[in-house]
């Protein structure tokens, strides 16, 4: 899966690296537009490709489920699912059974989904990036996921005791 994601990554890189190199080896203004737009068409791509490829296979089986109303909410939190680092664009929720991710808006129409995962689910990783800045690593179903301190301390107040190797 990442692997993939990989290798079209570098395809979208190498369209754009063709591009510059096009445009600079004849430069003339009318080449600008298409180059604007190969560069800024290049974010949405990426995000698409990471959105369909990593974090819909990953949190496919855990489909959104409404917060209870003592959840603990916070907006704009940065998670990081494998490689690809989702900074500041994800509201999340803790509850008793779940952590709710809900990314947002624009991420949800360029295909990520949100997505409630149960704390049964989520094991701590114990490998030497568990503690990232204030945050915490934890694994689902193979799949590292990085985010705030927070919302995994149920995740490692559980696993104090026994920790799941990667």
């Amino acid at each position: 899966m990442i692997l993939r994601f990989a290798v079209l990554l570098a395809l979208v890189f190498a369209f754009d690296a063709a591009m510059l190199i096009y445009f600079f080896s004849n430069p003339s203004p009318g080449k600008a537009p298409l180059l604007v737009a190969a560069g800024v068409g290049m974010i949405p791509v990426i995000a698409m490709l990471a959105f369909h490829m990593l974090w819909r296979p990953i949190f496919a089986k855990y489909p959104a489920q409404r917060p209870t109303l003592d959840a603990v909410s916070r907006r704009y939190q940065s998670f990081s699912v494998g490689i690809v680092n989702m900074g500041f664009s994800i509201n999340v929720s803790t509850d008793e059974e779940f952590l709710h991710l809900d990314p947002l808006w624009l991420w949800q129409v360029l295909g990520a989904t949100p997505a409630s995962v149960p704390w049964t689910a989520l094991s701590p990783a114990t490998h030497s990036a568990m503690v990232i800045g204030l945050g915490r690593v934890v694994r689902l179903d193979g799949h590292t996921i990085a985010g705030p301190r927070w919302c995994f301390e149920r995740v490692f107040d559980a696993g104090e005791s026994q920790t799941v190797d990667d």
